[in-house]
């Protein structure tokens, strides 16, 4: 039973479900003939599509429209998606199930529309309150928190791979727990770690309710002091 927290907003892609984006951006940015890196792995995700399309021509200096991009992208999704699995990461289904149990609101968000998310999430999808597209108001903690569950911030506990959304949720107040090990790459891990993140594992199997009762007695504790330069004080 949690008693500060009053509700949990999780992402799908690359928490609850298998890491689609990475391996088909960095599979576009191959068709380009570009070089994916840690500078660019950081402006595109948790953005805008429209936005992150700007961006990635602008980093591999593409002439091409966002409009083009966007559709380049969505194609290298549908090859992708037909020779691999995207669907429930291990550990997930029963993970959904413990937070069922916890007298709290449940929502779940991420940048595509409900109906491009893997069928295989329709079955989860009555555990949670309701589905969010972020792609209007990216990282979207902020819009979340005040619009759709409309509760103060630091009774609202974030849980994504995006060190972007770590960031908006340490600004605005907000618990948050990191999921880093669908990554192909470190980069969001080292990048959490450099945000202060605490709580940083490789699964949601590794959120226990103990632990979840440990961030509602003290969610400010989901965040470590940082440096001004961005390093983690020790302690």
């Amino acid at each position: 039973m949690l008693h500060h927290l009053k509700a949990i907003a999780v992402d799908l892609d690359g928490v609850l479900l298998r890491d689609t984006f990475s391996p088909i951006l960095q599979q576009l940015v191959a068709n380009y003939g570009g070089e994916y890196s840690r500078e660019l792995e950081a402006r595109l995700f948790s953005c805008n599509q429209q936005l992150a399309a700007v961006a990635l021509a602008e980093t591999l200096g593409l002439p091409l429209p966002p409009e083009q991009i966007i559709a380049d992208y969505f194609a290298c999704r549908d090859v992708y998606l037909a020779e691999h699995d995207g669907g429930l990461l291990p550990g997930a289904a029963a993970f959904i199930d413990r937070l069922r149990r916890l007298d709290v609101r449940l929502i779940c968000y991420g940048g595509l529309q409900e109906a491009q998310i893997d069928a295989v999430f329709a079955g989860c999808l009555p555990a949670f309150e309701r589905y969010v597209c972020t792609n209007a108001f990216r990282p979207g903690v902020t819009q979340i928190v005040q619009q759709v569950l409309q509760l103060p911030a630091d009774r609202v506990l974030f849980i994504d791979d995006v060190n972007r959304v770590a960031v908006a949720a340490r600004q605005l107040g907000c618990a948050f727990i990191g999921i880093t090990g669908d990554h192909p790459h470190p980069w969001q891990a080292e990048a959490m770690a450099q945000t202060g993140v605490r709580y940083r594992f490789d699964s949601v199997a590794a959120i226990t309710e103990p632990l979840l009762m440990q961030i509602d007695a003290d969610p400010r504790a989901c965040f470590q002091p940082v440096a001004p330069g961005g390093q983690r004080l020790a302690g």
